[in-house]
């Protein structure tokens, strides 16, 4: 809590400071659910009891990713290396390079590029690779945070200085580095959200209060998304307009759907979830949920921590109708959701049990 209030000082010296009135999705539209919606076995068809999700990959995977325009899946596994699989369902290796000590992944909005984090959590060394070229390129010393911008290929990476962290835009190409600005906080995480936003955050505790801040990097302002909650998380999705976000309220995790000021669009309350283990296409949310409610367990820091595994179904949400499809039935499965992605009539998903990736597919109404 003590550097976003640093940062929250900060806010006060640099003029023009307030928030741009955008028009968001849903406005002024809260929807809220009781728990007569939990997922209870008895709820599910036959046809869903019976339905088995598809392995696609023989090997567990640190993380994968989707090109949207090619259908084409991209996973790393846990030794590090990089393999798609095209939409003929033909598996082949992009790079062969083994690596130790994985702990972040994130593609260019082109897939042309992977970011890549390895070491401890004390003392990562983050590094660009070049898909085509099977070139690796390591960034500046002391980065503690890094995000592809979401509509170019670009990289903003926050620097540890001592107490001071520095915000910097690097371009991947030309090894040019730009500073936007400079904070007296440290152990940030970073993300770059919106075309002109880096979104600011603190390792998720249900502990400690933490909140997000968004700096403009035109001009340098900073604006609240979300002050002082415990274990907050916020997963975003509609390029950047609409979020998940769960936060520990009075002990309990609170889900719920949020525009890019951080205004409450509706109150999600369809069982008990992470929003990494949902995603959003257009008025349908998916998501990964506990197949029975959760008791003695403090959420999130217990299932970040690996302390817990959750046995998940998966179901949708409609949001305009406030109504809920049961898609897949996860009690008698080992199936922890760590990642969600709807693309066409498949749900993919990184399975924390056996740390496959897995396959379903639904039917679109």
């Amino acid at each position: 809590m003590k550097k976003i209030l640093v940062i929250i000082a900060i806010i006060a010296i640099i003029s023009g400071i307030g928030y741009i009135a955008w028009r968001y999705f849903y406005p002024d539209q809260t929807n809220t659910q009781t728990n007569e919606n939990f997922i209870n076995e008895d709820d599910l068809p036959a046809f869903l009891r019976e339905n088995t999700l598809k392995p696609i990959t023989n090997v567990p995977i640190f993380d994968y990713w989707i090109n949207k325009n090619t259908g084409e899946i991209y996973y790393i596994e846990t030794s590090g290396k990089i393999s798609r699989i095209t939409p003929e369902d033909e598996i082949q290796q992009i790079s062969p390079q083994e690596v130790s000590g994985l702990n972040y992944f994130k593609p260019s909005f082109d897939g042309k590029y992977i970011l890549i984090s390895l070491g401890d959590l004390s003392n990562k060394i983050f590094s660009i690779l070049d898909i085509e070229e099977d070139k690796w390129k390591v960034l500046g010393e002391n980065t503690i945070s890094a995000d592809w911008s979401p509509n170019e290929n670009l990289i903003a990476s926050a620097v540890q200085n001592n107490s001071d962290t520095e915000i910097n835009l690097i371009d991947p190409r030309s090894g040019k580095i730009t500073r936007v600005a400079s904070f007296g906080a440290y152990d940030l995480e970073l993300n770059w959200i919106l075309k002109d936003e880096i979104y600011l955050s603190e390792k998720p505790d249900s502990k400690f209060p933490g909140s997000i801040l968004a700096l403009n990097i035109k001009d340098k302002t900073l604006r609240f998304v979300a002050r002082e909650e415990p274990g907050l998380i916020v997963k975003w999705f509609e390029n950047g307009t609409l979020g998940i976000k769960s936060a520990n309220n009075r002990q309990k995790n609170t889900l719920s759907l949020i525009n890019r000021l951080g205004q409450v669009v509706a109150n999600l309350d369809f069982g008990e979830t992470l929003p990494f283990k949902c995603d959003i296409e257009e008025a349908l949310i998916y998501c990964g949920t506990h197949t029975e409610e959760i008791n003695g367990i403090t959420m999130p820091d217990d299932y970040l921590k690996r302390k817990f595994y959750s046995k998940d179904n998966i179901i949708s949400f409609d949001i305009k109708k406030n109504n809920i499809e049961f898609l897949f039935d996860g009690i008698t499965k080992n199936i922890d959701i760590e990642k969600l992605t709807k693309q066409g009539n498949n749900l993919y998903l990184k399975n924390r049990q056996d740390g496959k990736l897995y396959l379903l597919e639904i039917n679109e109404n």
